[in-house]
């Protein structure tokens, strides 16, 4: 079993979300892990809005884990927001995208944080990346450095 929080992703590909969902199934994770497709969404959650009001009004969860390119509002906007409410905000907030670089990591750091990883691919590298935020959470977070070629690049964005 892995010890994860709460957890809500944004994500707006549906093949992405089912291979977070079916590693986190791997891996035995029992955490409530809630899936959003944009920002907006994700807001309405943090916020425990009209269809939230259930799932979201006992605890925020204790991680976000973010797609940078959603729709309506994307994941810049998110951290944004949250930047302003600090008291919506999960314990940690992770980055996930597709592109990588110094400038896109500088920024979202800038705007609150916490982690930055690429997505893998080819997508079955899903596992790998999990594990390596779940040894982020679990605060191992030390050493971990970026990773090159097929390994998930990750960095602590401190």
């Amino acid at each position: 079993m892995t010890t994860f929080p709460k957890t809500l992703v944004v994500e707006d590909d549906a093949q992405t979300a089912l291979q977070l969902q079916g590693v986190f199934k791997e891996m035995g994770v029992t955490a409530t892990v809630h899936f959003v497709s944009d920002g907006v969404e994700a807001i309405d959650y943090l916020r425990g809005k009209e269809l939230f009001e259930q799932v979201a009004s006992s605890t925020l969860p204790g991680l976000l884990l973010l797609d940078l390119d959603v729709p309506r509002i994307d994941g810049f906007e998110v951290l944004q927001w949250l930047r302003q409410r600090p008291h919506l905000r999960p314990a940690k907030v992770v980055v996930f995208s597709s592109v990588e670089s110094a400038e896109l990591r500088s920024r979202v750091k800038e705007l609150g944080a916490d982690y930055f990883l690429v997505k893998p691919a080819p997508p079955e590298d899903f596992r790998s990346t999990v594990l390596a935020l779940r040894q982020y959470l679990l605060g191992a977070a030390g050493s971990l450095t970026p990773a090159r070629a097929a390994r998930p690049s990750l960095a602590v964005l401190s």
